[in-house]
C-alpha cells in the first residue's frame, strides 16, 4: 500500500488548480475573441490583452482564417484597429487565396480600412495567388480616392507589376471601361483612374499582357473608347503597328469589335507614321476583313475611305467573306467586293502604306 505523500499531494493540488485556471483563462479569451468578431466588442479583448498578451496572441493565431483578414472580410473597422495593436506583425499575413488584409480592403473598396492598414505599414508590393497587388484590386473597385491613397502611401513601385495574365493596373483600368453595368459614373471613374495611373504613377503604356495586347489595344477592342486617353497612350510610346500573339494590330482589334471611333483615331495617326493599313494577322486577315465579317458598315466605310483594299488579303479569305449570308449586295459594294468574282477574285497588289482621304 502506497503511503500518503504530503508534498506530492500539495503539488497535485497546485497543478490541478493551475490547469483549471488555465482552462478558464482560455475560455475567457475565446469568448473575448468571439465578441470581437461577432459583435465588434473590443473592450474585452483589450482587457485580456493587457493582462495576458501572450495567451491572447496564441489564441488569435490558432484561428482558421488570419484574424486581420477575417476582420477585413467582415468589414469590422474597430476590430481591425484593435488587431493592428495586438498583432501588428500579422498585417501582411494572407488568407488561403493569397489575399493580404490590404488586398481584401482594396477589393471591397473600403477606404477607411485601407488607410488603417497603410498606417500600419502594409506591404504594397505583395501579390496574391493570381499575381494581383492591392493597387490592382483598388483599380478594379473603381474608387479613385482609394487608388490615390495607395499611390500616396508607397504603391507606385507596384504600378507596372503584371498578374499571371500579364495585365497591369493600367490595363485593368482600361478594361473597366467596358463595364456598362456601372453606367456613365462608372465609366468616368475608370477614365479618372487611368489618368491617375498615368499622371501620378507614370504607368508604362508599352507593356503587353500574355495575349500580346497593350493598354491601347485593349481599349480599341471594346465598345468604350476615349480619344483623349488614346492620344495619351499613343504619345507615351504605344506602337500602333505592334501585333499581338494572333498578329492583330490595334486597328484590327478595333475593326473586329466594331469600334469605329477607335478606327478613326488609329487611321489618323497611322497615316502620320506611314503604317500599312492592310497589315495581315497570322491567318492573313486584315483590319478590313474583320470589319466586313463583323458586318459593320460604318467601320468598313472608314477603312475603305482610308485606302484599305479588300483584295490585299488572302484570296481564300475573300471567298469566305463572299460566302457570308449576312452580307448583302450593298455591303459587298461598300467593301469593294464583287459578288460576280466569288469564284475567281482579282488579286490586286497590296498597298504599301495607308492612304487617308481627307474630307
Amino acid at each position: 500500500m502506497t503511503s500518503f505523500n504530503p508534498v506530492r499531494a500539495a503539488y497535485n493540488y497546485v497543478v490541478g488548480n493551475n490547469d483549471q485556471q488555465n482552462q478558464e483563462l482560455e475560455e475567457d479569451i475565446n469568448k473575448a475573441i468571439k465578441y470581437l468578431f461577432d459583435e465588434e466588442y473590443v473592450s474585452s479583448i483589450d482587457e485580456m490583452f493587457e493582462e495576458h498578451p501572450d495567451e491572447v496572441i496564441a489564441a488569435l493565431k490558432r484561428r482558421e482564417t488570419p484574424p486581420l483578414c477575417e476582420a477585413v472580410e467582415k468589414n469590422l473597422e474597430s476590430a481591425v484597429s484593435t488587431l493592428l495593436k495586438i498583432i501588428p506583425f500579422e498585417i501582411d499575413t494572407p488568407n488561403s487565396d493569397g489575399l493580404t488584409p490590404s488586398m481584401l480592403a482594396a477589393k471591397q473598396g473600403s477606404e477607411y480600412l485601407v488607410r488603417e492598414l497603410l498606417s500600419g505599414n502594409a506591404d504594397m508590393q505583395k501579390v496574391d495567388a493570381t499575381g494581383c497587388t492591392a493597387l490592382m484590386w483598388a483599380v478594379l473597385s473603381g474608387i479613385v480616392e482609394l487608388v490615390r491613397s495607395l499611390l500616396g502611401a508607397g504603391a507606385i513601385p507596384s504600378v507596372d507589376v503584371q498578374d499571371k495574365g500579364g495585365n497591369t493596373a493600367l490595363m485593368f483600368a482600361v478594361m473597366n471601361m467596358k463595364d456598362h453595368t456601372r453606367g456613365s459614373e462608372g465609366l468616368e471613374s475608370s477614365i479618372s483612374l487611368i489618368y491617375e495611373l498615368l499622371n501620378n504613377a507614370k504607368a508604362n503604356v508599352t507593356l503587353t499582357n500574355k495575349d500580346g495586347d497593350t493598354a491601347l489595344g485593349l481599349m480599341a477592342s471594346q465598345p468604350a473608347f476615349n480619344r483623349s486617353i488614346a492620344h495619351r497612350l499613343y504619345n507615351e510610346g504605344t506602337d500602333l503597328s505592334a501585333q499581338n500573339h494572333e498578329g492583330l494590330t490595334p486597328i484590327a482589334l478595333a475593326s473586329r469589335s466594331g469600334n469605329t471611333e477607335a478606327v478613326r483615331f488609329l487611321i489618323e495617326y497611322m497615316k502620320e507614321e506611314n503604317i500599312d493599313i492592310d497589315m495581315k494577322d497570322k491567318q492573313g486577315r486584315t483590319a478590313l476583313f474583320h470589319a466586313i465579317s463583323s458586318n459593320n458598315r460604318e467601320t468598313v466605310k472608314e477603312l475603305r475611305d482610308a485606302g484599305a483594299r479588300p483584295y490585299s488579303m488572302d484570296i481564300a479569305l475573300v471567298g469566305q467573306l463572299l460566302d457570308l449570308d449576312s452580307l448583302d449586295g450593298e455591303m459587298l459594294k461598300l467593301a469593294g467586293l464583287n459578288i460576280e468574282q466569288k469564284e475567281k477574285p482579282v488579286n490586286v497588289p497590296q498597298a504599301s502604306s495607308i492612304d487617308v482621304q481627307k474630307t
